[in-house]
């Protein structure tokens, strides 16, 4: 069974498809990439796997469960809604208005495992950097909220050990020298390697990368190819969007590629790389 499944996958903002009938899977412990064109829909298949956006149809699937629609979500999670809920959709059908999707919001996303950066930094610009990465452990805390305002030994135990935990990420990524700093005093690369920190806090299974490697110089590319192995290497999957060809080729396994909203080649980087669909679609139909 794949780690991440998509069937289906569509998003319609009015008239316009921005992602049209994809299916894909991403298997565990590959470096799966996504390429195409500027407004091919990749980022808003990210932000529909990550619970950002609902589906206007298909279905997600992580690890076997249902990330999008989910599944008997009324009878398993809240039964004295369940005959609302089903008397409700009988009305939307009956209406021709179709069943009422059900989908997990983004911090339960989180909590299954899958953590993704942003292709504009999103970080808190006045929080240190081991704050930002800090805020990345919450979904894996258990202190209940009596337990903060008390300051009970347990909390104050979980608190040492994420701002340890939190340090050693920022030791992987080459940031402890920086832990005390606002994050908006970091030059640029520093801050696209504190969001993949974050991104690691919340301990995730399938990490996914939105143009890591943009703005880079050639040395900070190599450095971020290695990162993304040293990744892999501790048994976290890779799904990774980049339009820089050299990082896509070198780093990944299999490659996806969108166009308008439609999946138009999968593969190996050196089959996708002489596809000619591809080919027309980054540089368009010759004379």
């Amino acid at each position: 069974m794949p780690l991440l499944e998509t069937r289906g996958l569509t998003k319609r903002f009015g008239g316009l498809v921005a992602v049209d009938g994809v299916d894909l899977s991403v298997e565990e412990g590959e470096i799966f990439a996504m390429i195409g064109p500027n407004g091919a829909g990749k980022t808003t298949m990210f932000n529909l796997i990550a619970g950002l956006y609902k589906p206007s149809s298909g279905t997600i699937r992580f690890r076997g469960k249902w990330v999008y629609p989910v599944r008997e979500y009324w009878r398993t999670y809240l039964p004295p809604l369940a005959g609302y809920y089903t008397m409700a959709n009988a009305v939307r059908q009956a209406l021709g208005a179709g069943r009422l999707p059900i989908g997990l919001r983004p911090h339960a996303v989180t909590a299954l495992g899958i953590a993704r950066t942003f292709q504009n930094i999103r970080l808190f610009s006045y929080m240190t950097a081991l704050e930002n990465v800090m805020v990345g452990e919450h979904v894996r805390m258990r202190a209940q909220v009596w337990d903060a305002l008390l300051r009970s030994p347990y909390a104050r135990k979980e608190e040492r050990q994420v701002r340890d935990r939190a340090m050693e990420f920022l030791r992987f990524v080459g940031l402890e020298r920086y832990a005390e700093q606002y994050a908006r005093n970091l030059p640029y690369g520093f801050q696209r390697r504190l969001e993949i920190a974050r991104a690691l806090a919340t301990q995730p299974t399938l990490l996914m990368l939105d143009e890591p490697a943009a703005g880079f110089n050639p040395q900070e590319k190599a450095q971020l190819m290695d990162l993304i192995q040293e990744i892999r290497r501790r048994g976290i999957t890779i799904f990774l969007i980049e339009h820089d060809m050299k990082v896509v080729m070198e780093v990944s396994e299999r490659i996806v590629v969108l166009d308008y909203g439609e999946k138009i080649a999968e593969g190996p980087p050196q089959k996708v790389r002489t596809d000619p669909r591809v080919i027309e679609a980054y540089l368009g139909k010759s004379a």
